[in-house]
């Protein structure tokens, strides 16, 4: 399909999917593609309108933040013609369910639909981007306001800090002839003090025990072709594992984290049958 029809763009538009993804449904090179939007002037129908944002702490709010803090961006940049700066906060992941999430609590903030764009690489690897401008919230959280709604607000502000930061990991032990799993669950980020924050908050509001420990070998890896070297120290927070109960009863309200732990239980069971019939054969 090359030839451009205004109805099915307008239907692939509001399914989320970026101007590039669409150019490739038409089958159309993209400066073809942009010029077919401008000749049916619908080339400037997608802007970022400026939200306006009033700071009224709330469980939504206090979950943004623990979001922007990981995986989240809050940033300005400056436009070549106009010269005018344009204020943007957004979050991009792989997890749909993440980003879906994280559109509708914003949306209950800003009281505007968000939508969820996705992004197609190349290599073959697909993202989902949430993004919106609103320079009084860029403001607003270049102040130290953002952690006093962490006391208000615990648990909504750790559970999004592990949504966009966290892992689960799980390892087997064998101990008098039988084998044990046990679980890890980890929050990881190169700013010592927000991990500090987050420990504080762990133990003084759920009695959540945990330490926090620096990477020291930490390597250079490809991504998409590129080396990233990293220039920062990156820092883990463990949970005590005498206190994993306590944490996944934190975290069990967010329904896709859960599942994505509930995942890992199964795969670590299964690991521990086939690992036990192994056994069973040497024996």
């Amino acid at each position: 399909m090359k030839t451009f029809n205004r109805n099915l763009y307008q239907k692939l538009e509001n399914s989320g999917l970026t101007r590039i993804d669409i150019a490739k449904q038409f089958g159309l090179p993209i400066q073809t593609f942009y010029r077919k939007l401008k000749k049916n002037k619908l080339f400037f129908k997608r802007p970022f309108h400026p939200n306006p944002f009033t700071p009224i702490f709330s469980s939504q709010l206090s979950y943004i933040c623990g979001v922007l803090l990981g995986d989240g961006s809050v940033y300005k940049y400056q436009r070549k013609k106009s010269k005018k700066w344009v204020y943007f906060l957004s979050l991009t992941v792989r997890n749909q369910s993440f980003a879906q999430e994280f559109a509708n609590i914003l949306s209950k903030i800003f009281k505007r639909k968000m939508k969820v764009f996705k992004i197609s690489l190349k290599t073959g690897r697909i993202f989902y981007r949430v993004i919106t401008a609103s320079k009084e919230f860029f403001e607003w959280f270049q102040t130290k306001e953002k952690f006093k709604i962490t006391k208000l607000f615990p648990k909504e502000f750790i559970q999004g800090f592990y949504d966009s930061e966290g892992s689960c990991t799980y390892n087997h032990r064998k101990y008098k002839l039988k084998i044990y799993t046990y679980y890890m669950f980890r929050l990881s980020n190169s700013d010592y003090y927000l991990l500090e924050l987050i420990k504080k908050l762990l133990i003084s509001s759920f009695g959540v025990k945990s330490k926090i420990y620096i990477l020291k070998t930490v390597k250079s890896k490809m991504l998409d072709g590129h080396w990233l070297i990293p220039t920062k120290n990156i820092y883990n927070l463990t949970v005590s594992q005498h206190d994993n109960d306590k944490f996944i009863e934190l975290i069990s309200d967010r329904r896709w984290s859960y599942e994505g732990l509930v995942h890992e239980v199964q795969k670590a069971s299964r690991d521990e049958r086939s690992q036990r019939s192994k056994n069973e054969k040497w024996k």
